[in-house]
């Protein structure tokens, strides 16, 4: 495809100030709404997950919390469920390879449902 050609078959001039002025427009509408970074000129847009209704939600457990788990429930962390680091819950949280996540899930039948993942690295 020609350089400037738009698929609709019109031709326009890429760059110059209107071009500039609507990315600047579509830039900020974007950061109110949403979480964007900007990388040279491409707009990288990441929703964030956890404001939707389906998704639980979710945070990393200190050490503290961690140790407390397993007097609890007399287990080492490995044996919890495993979540993936590559999980798009894990990338939200910025969780790595080791860490333990709690997710609270709504419950019909005990209101708050509370689940422990491993997140393990591949």
């Amino acid at each position: 495809m020609p350089a400037g050609h738009k698929p609709g078959g019109r031709w326009f001039k890429s760059g110059g100030r209107d071009h500039n002025r609507k990315l600047y427009k579509l830039e900020k509408f974007l950061k109110i709404c949403l979480l964007s970074t900007r990388v040279g000129d491409e707009l990288l847009v990441k929703f964030d997950i956890f404001k939707h209704e389906l998704v639980p939600k979710a945070r990393i457990l200190s050490k503290e919390e961690v140790e407390n788990l397993k007097k609890t429930y007399g287990i080492r962390k490995e044996q919890l469920p495993w979540i993936r680091k590559n999980d798009p819950m894990c990338k939200a949280l910025g969780a790595k390879p080791g860490d333990v996540i709690m997710i609270i899930r709504k419950s019909e039948i005990a209101g708050e449902a509370i689940a422990y993942r491993y997140v393990v690295p591949w």
